[in-house]
């Protein structure tokens, strides 16, 4: 994978858009220059805190992100928690080893995390969410990553910042939960995994030019409609006594 420069990078984010009027895609396109610029880095999401949930994720790189941010979110226990909520930045190194958070270092090592960088997006006076930076390649967390993953926790937060002024975030949240809904019936109808479920709703997306939560949405109505086939005649009884109405009121 390209790595660019320290000079390369910055070049790159002062030119990126942080006022894009769709805010996910602009998170997406954030995580997605972070994992070419950071040495060592393999995922990156952007989690948002979100009331009665620790973190929900709203962007990342692969489907390891949701997988990780997941398993932080329904433990309530994580680096990326802790940076959210208490010290701002976290560095895990060695994940196998590591005894800080134990409902989630297990799990996570055995998905293949080595290491990890978690920062928190501050708004204005306010904690919004966080960018965590995985690993699953090195055991150590790199002095360049160190120095520039703030850069893009900054943009996240600049993004994210605007976002709350365009449009409600929950619409943003709902579309992640259609696009795991899904994956979820991809995984069942083909017994694949959640990385080739990800993978096929994204190269559809690709090939159709429409956006990936569109895709998503499309398969679950699909599915709801055939699932529900009576809901299709539902019509037929209004017709039915539109049509009584009339030859009553032409006696």
């Amino acid at each position: 994978m390209t790595r660019h420069d320290p000079d390369q990078v910055l070049a790159d984010t002062a030119r990126f858009p942080t006022t894009d009027s769709e805010p996910d895609s602009a998170l997406d396109a954030i995580a997605r220059l972070a994992l070419t610029s950071l040495p060592g880095i393999d995922q990156v999401g952007v989690a948002l805190a979100r009331s009665g949930a620790a973190i929900e994720t709203i962007a990342g790189t692969g489907s390891l992100v949701w997988e990780l941010d997941q398993l932080q979110c329904s433990s309530h226990d994580g680096p990326s928690v802790t940076a959210l909520e208490q010290t701002g930045t976290v560095v895990l190194q060695h994940a196998a080893l590591e005894h800080r958070w134990p409902r989630f270092t297990g799990p996570a090592a055995a998905r293949g995390l080595r290491s990890l960088l978690a920062i928190r997006l501050d708004a204005g006076h306010k904690a919004t969410g966080v960018m965590t930076m995985y690993s699953t390649s090195t055991d150590t967390v790199d002095d360049q990553t160190r120095r520039l993953g703030p850069l893009f926790a900054t943009h996240s937060a600049l993004a994210v910042r605007h976002a709350r002024t365009v449009r409600d975030l929950n619409a943003v949240l709902e579309s992640r939960h259609v696009i795991g809904l899904a994956c979820g019936m991809l995984m069942k109808a083909y017994q694949i995994d959640q990385d080739r479920a990800f993978a096929i709703l994204t190269r559809v997306s690709q090939e159709k030019n429409t956006k990936l939560r569109k895709v998503a949405q499309d398969l679950v109505n699909a599915a709801e409609a055939e699932a529900n086939p009576a809901s299709r005649r539902e019509v037929r009884p209004q017709r039915d006594r539109t049509g009584a109405g009339r030859a009553g009121s032409r006696r």
